[in-house]
């Protein structure tokens, strides 16, 4: 029982210790900083937090649940898989998938053409700028999606 309990205690202090899943991961890091002659270590935080919510702007309306979710344009629709968590500096860079859409009746026996795509851009407070690829060709325009904002969209008719 000592033998067990002494060794789950040296598994808890080393730095490849129980962590809890949805707790940020710290780990030591040496800093510049000295210290009467010793250098200190810092501990900074390794993980990201995932964006919710809704955001909205010019043909596009998306929505966030843990950085993943369904995005509508005026004629497609797709869905982030790979959750949306901003470096510093505000970048991202995710995939997902994209379907085109078409004007007019849809057979029930039509099948969607879902395209593996990648979404990147940048989020700087309430305001993301979006990009999107698909079939590794990135479209012309980028969007502009404020969070909280509803979306102006048109869909094909």
């Amino acid at each position: 029982m000592t033998l067990i309990f002494s060794a789950l205690l040296c598994l808890t202090c080393s730095d490849r210790g129980i962590q809890s899943p949805t707790a940020p991961t710290t780990r030591p890091v040496q800093s510049d900083a000295v210290d009467g002659g010793r250098r200190r270590a810092v501990a900074r935080t390794r993980a990201a937090t995932a964006l919710s919510g809704k955001w909205g702007g010019e043909h596009i309306s998306l929505e966030l649940q843990d950085g993943v979710g369904p995005l509508e344009l005026d004629c497609a629709h797709g869905k982030i898989t790979q959750a949306i968590a901003p470096a510093s500096d505000g970048s991202f860079a995710v995939t997902g998938t994209f379907t085109r859409e078409h004007g007019g009746p849809v057979s029930t026996t039509e099948e969607e053409n879902v395209r593996p795509a990648r979404y990147s851009g940048t989020v700087s407070g309430d305001t993301m700028t979006l990009a999107i690829a698909v079939d590794g060709q990135e479209f012309p325009d980028k969007f502009t999606l404020t969070k909280g904002q509803s979306p102006r969209l048109t869909k094909c008719l």
